[in-house]
């Protein structure tokens, strides 16, 4: 478990720091990085051969931690100029031995402009990431508001006024590896939030986002990639709750499942590998009170849903699903 934390009394945060959990209970506290400044984003990636890839990001930079070959992990390295101000983090094991962290950033004055260029930083299972790129700058008067990773293909929402001046957002898509080719995935009158992103190292892909009318009213719209073709058009799962975003999960073999939250129940939609659209989605809990939903493939035909349960005293529900 990757944690942030600042001293008593103060707004997190200072530091950031590893807890290990034995499937009883958890072990001791394993620092990596005291030079933190302010609210902080995390994500920690598993490797092969039992190993991990921390990244934190602060207003200050980003900063990234692996284990050297005798698994200890060693100084915080900082992949960013200080004041760079990253907005969004994001970070992959992609097949190949190779590991991926990805941020956006303002290419303008900190403070001043809005986030508006990808940079990612690649490494390996070996060795920590490092050599710093931009890898695209969307158009003037455009910003990135969320970004994630499947693999070396990011996504991420793009938004900007139109000459009318009304606000426009839409999810993109693009390979990170070789030439920058964005693909975008509009939806007249709809404004797309809450990416979730999901590969496998074969090549397939699921992508989900939550497309949102003036009015409030949301669906959850998926995407999918099988190994070696392209992804397809935009499909419209269902109704979300607008507070809360959708889940997508993958599994070795290429079946994807998408979970989201409406009306404080826990649904979900399978797809087939190679199939043409997923299947009749089911309710996985008929609770009132659903939030905070994320769904993982083990390494077995099953994916995992929990989610959070109550108001004044929440729980953690999961449930077990299996990919037709």
């Amino acid at each position: 478990m990757l944690t942030a934390q600042g001293p008593p009394g103060t707004t997190c945060c200072s530091s950031a720091a590893l807890v290990g959990f034995s499937g009883k209970t958890f072990g001791r506290t394993r620092p990596l990085i005291d030079t933190l400044t302010g609210a902080a984003i995390g994500r920690l990636i598993a490797l092969p051969g039992s190993r991990l890839l921390a990244a934190i990001a602060t207003a200050e930079g980003v900063w990234v931690s692996q284990p050297a070959r005798n698994r200890t992990f060693g100084p915080a390295r900082l992949l960013t100029p200080r004041r760079s101000a990253p907005q969004t983090l994001t970070a992959a094991s992609v097949s190949g031995g190779r590991t991926l962290v990805a941020w956006t950033a303002a290419t303008g004055q900190p403070g001043q402009a809005p986030p508006n260029a990808i940079f990612e930083a690649a490494g390996s299972n070996n060795r920590v990431p490092s050599d710093t790129r931009r890898a695209y700058t969307v158009p003037s008067g455009h910003q990135i508001d969320e970004l994630a990773l499947g693999g070396t293909t990011a996504a991420w929402i793009e938004s900007w006024y139109d000459a009318r001046g009304a606000y426009r957002s839409e999810v993109v898509l693009a390979s990170l590896d070789g030439r920058i080719r964005p693909r975008a995935f509009p939806i007249a009158g709809e404004m797309a939030s809450g990416l979730s992103f999901a590969a496998n190292d074969a090549g397939d892909q699921v992508l989900a986002w939550q497309a949102c009318s003036l009015v409030g009213s949301c669906t959850v719209v998926a995407t999918v990639k099988d190994a070696g073709k392209r992804f397809g058009a935009p499909l419209d799962l269902g109704p979300i709750d607008p507070s809360q975003t959708p889940a997508a999960t993958v599994s070795r073999r290429g079946e994807t499942v998408v979970g989201w939250i409406e009306d404080g129940h826990v649904l979900a939609a399978a797809r087939r590998r190679r199939a043409r659209g997923f299947d009749r989605r089911q309710t996985i809990s008929a609770t009132n009170y659903a939030a905070d939903l994320t769904v993982a493939f083990g390494p077995g035909n099953s994916a995992l849903a929990v989610w959070t349960q109550g108001t004044v005293a929440s729980s953690v529900m999961g449930a077990t699903l299996r990919a037709p």
